[in-house]
């Protein structure tokens, strides 16, 4: 009996354990393998992220509910995004403790290597769901240079934490109803915006013309990339300095930086200079090797290397980086008079920049027809507050002209230069008109956080411009340089007859270092084509003169005209026509330069058979034309005659305000043209020039000197 009690006791003692055994058998059984993490990508805003503590528990086997993530998270406005990019590692496996700390190359490795099952984009409500192994060590890490997410605003991935997240299966699946086969994680960001603002470098030498909101001398401010910018005066010749600035946030990644810049007819960039970009922390120096710049025409185009990502991306790691590029620009003799010369800048972050330029077209009937639609459908309504600018350009992508839409109704001129005008025929839309029938061009389209898509009808000259949002591209009101001019027609007292062969010079009365010297015309290309052609028009024109002074042009009184004898002033005029029209062609051709010397080294303007003479390129302010030379038998005014004029908008076509009395049309047939008359006095009856000036000159001598002689022989008779 005492044996039997022994086993009993024995039995009792065991069987529990046995119990258990089988029952932790039977679990083990029936754990999953396999087991689904939802990653769920949370943003909140800094101020929320900031107060947020990363250890801060919640059940990972249970889905939180919108409430129930503002209350965990303290934010009102949190919220789940797509189009982030993760990835799971598990323990032992490349990249499983370093993975932040590895190229972009090391990185591509690694997540090529993991399965379907372990990587992708957040999606439908921003959840992106692993099929993981258990039991494993995992830790999930988010993909910055991978991640397609973008704010509505162009906001990006800033601020982190929970990153990455550390995940041990089957542990954090496990409840109080054993092993779960689906978990929730919820790494969280917040975001900032990247900015950026284009403008005159804060030491730029120039003069307002208008500056409203005083921004000529502040540079580049990034609160300031919406406001009007200031309107410089700028002569032919000058260098604008310029300053562009990006603003990138801390913990941000970049993928791609590109810095676009499209300069207007009449401004083209400095290739010599070239572009320098410097970085804010100045513990980051960019060299050669860490961008390209490539010249676009009248601008260029900047493109970071994988070197220049790369510092970038590590700077902002620990704070927030700025990034300032300088170059320069000249103004051309391209430049059209009063028309404000635009100098866009657009910067481009993880975001590959599409071609802003159409297919070539040809025009219809002289005209270019542009309309436009928008969204991704075509059939979205225009925004507001959005401004909408088309470059014509040639079909080499040299600017021709350009017009702006300040709004969907309104653009900033409709005469754009050199014959060729815009009719507004709709909502951003309207025709380019005068253009060359022969010619090809193209359309080139500048908007703010929007990308063209462009289709091209060569039946009748049109092209039809769909936008789409892309908040990653920014760009800002720009800066603006204007130029001047003034027409001068030569006549005598009471207009009757308009002088050629007058000389002039231009003085400056402005304020500064240059007032009081004289302008000078110089060709800065190698074969100062300008020089040449200005030299061979002045010396046509003396040459008729020359003739003119003996009598009538004729077979026994020719006038030689680049080796040409010609026998008739009418022909010998149209020689010099020709001239002067190769002179003015050659001064948009050319590469010039104005400067200011002493009077001396000055450029001689040349009145023509109609009196007239012009000078354009120059600055806004105030100048004289100081005569040097009068025509054959008229008196040269004292000291170069008091000819002051202004440079303003519309002087050039003698339209500013109380000028048309001293006012003399410019052009036949173009009464809208204004020169501003400058008179001589005679100094002789007969028609200016000829043999009769000379033979009434003597005979008046001799009549004089008769004259003298019979008053003195009366006073001694007397």
């Amino acid at each position: 009996m005492s044996l039997i009690m022994a086993l009993v006791m024995l039995v009792g003692v065991f069987s529990p354990l046995s119990a258990l055994a089988v029952g932790e058998e039977n679990a083990q059984a029936s754990d999953p393998k396999e087991i689904k993490v939802n990653v769920h990508k949370v943003l909140i805003s800094e101020d929320a992220l900031s107060k947020h503590n990363a250890q801060k528990k919640y059940d990972p086997t249970k889905a939180m509910t919108q409430e129930e993530l503002k209350t965990f998270f303290g934010d009102k406005d949190v919220k789940t995004i797509d189009n982030v990019y993760f990835i799971a590692i598990k323990e032992n496996e490349t990249g499983y403790n370093d993975f932040d700390s590895k190229t972009k190359e090391e990185q591509k490795n690694i997540i090529e290597s993991l399965d379907a099952g372990r990587k992708g984009k957040t999606e439908n409500g921003g959840i992106k769901t692993f099929k993981l192994a258990s039991p494993g060590n995992y830790k999930i890490y988010e993909v910055k240079f991978m991640s397609e997410y973008k704010g509505p605003k162009g906001e990006v991935l800033t601020g982190v934490k929970a990153i990455p997240v550390d995940l041990k299966l089957p542990e954090h699946a496990r409840n109080e109803n054993g092993i779960q086969n689906e978990i929730h994680v919820y790494p969280k960001n917040s975001e900032k915006k990247v900015q950026f603002d284009k403008n005159f470098a804060k030491e730029n030498g120039l003069e307002a013309i208008t500056d409203p909101n005083t921004l000529k001398d502040v540079g580049a401010v990034f609160d300031n990339y919406k406001k009007e910018k200031a309107n410089a005066k700028a002569e032919v010749g000058k260098t604008i300095h310029y300053e562009t600035k990006a603003f990138l946030p801390k913990d941000s990644v970049y993928t791609n930086l590109d810095l676009k810049d499209s300069m207007d007819k009449g401004l083209l960039y400095d290739s010599v200079t070239g572009v320098k970009a410097t970085v804010d922390p100045t513990s980051v120096t960019l060299d050669a090797k860490d961008y390209t710049v490539t010249n676009q025409a009248n601008g260029f185009s900047l493109t970071f290397t994988e070197s220049g990502l790369k510092k970038i991306n590590d700077a902002a790691k620990t704070q927030d980086v700025t990034v300032t590029f300088t170059y320069d620009a000249k103004v051309t003799a391209d430049a059209v008079v009063d028309n404000p010369m635009d100098n866009h800048a657009s910067f481009i972050y993880n975001h590959k920049p599409s071609n802003p330029t159409s297919e070539k077209v040809k025009p219809k009937n002289n005209e270019i027809t542009v309309t436009k639609t928008w969204g991704s459908d075509g059939k979205g309504t225009a925004p507001s507050e959005v401004w909408v600018k088309y470059q014509l350009l040639d079909e080499n992508d040299n600017p021709v002209a350009d017009v702006t839409f300040k709004d969907k109704d309104n653009v900033d001129r409709t005469n754009l230069g050199n014959g060729i005008t815009f009719e507004k025929t709709g909502e951003f839309s309207g025709k380019f008109k005068g253009l060359k029938a022969d010619k090809e061009y193209k359309i080139k389209e500048i908007v703010n956080g929007y990308e063209p898509e462009f289709t091209v009808n060569n039946t009748d000259g049109t092209v039809t411009i769909k936008n789409k949002v892309v908040p990653n591209i920014i760009t800002p009101t720009p800066p603006k340089v204007t130029v001047g001019g003034k027409r001068f027609v030569k006549t005598n007292q009471d207009g009757s007859k308009r002088l050629a062969g007058a000389e002039f010079k231009i003085k400056n009365l402005n304020n500064g270092t240059d007032n009081g010297k004289f302008l000078k015309i110089t060709g800065t290309d190698n074969n100062n084509a300008y020089i040449t052609a200005e030299k061979a028009y002045n010396d046509a024109i003396q040459a008729v003169n020359d003739a003119l002074k003996k009598g009538e042009i004729s077979a026994t009184n020719k006038v030689t005209i680049d080796s040409q004898d010609y026998d008739n002033k009418e022909a010998a005029m149209n020689k010099v026509k020709e001239l002067e029209d190769a002179r003015n062609k050659a001064f948009v051709g050319a590469n010039l330069k104005y400067e200011w010397v002493e009077e001396s080294k000055a450029t001689t303007f040349n009145t023509n058979a109609d009196g007239q003479f012009e000078v354009k390129g120059l600055a806004y302010g105030k100048y004289q034309a100081v005569e040097t030379k009068a025509p054959a038998g008229f008196a040269l005014p004292t000291n170069g005659g008091t000819f002051e004029f202004t440079v303003m908008e519309g002087s050039y076509d003698g339209k500013p305000t109380g000028v048309e009395a001293d006012h003399i049309g410019y052009a036949d047939n173009q009464d809208t043209i204004q020169g501003q008359k400058i008179v001589n006095n005679d100094v002789t009856i007969p028609q200016t020039g000829g043999m009769g000036t000379v033979l009434f000159t003597v005979v008046g001598i001799s009549l004089m000197a008769g004259a003298v002689v019979a008053m003195k022989r009366n006073r001694e008779e007397a």
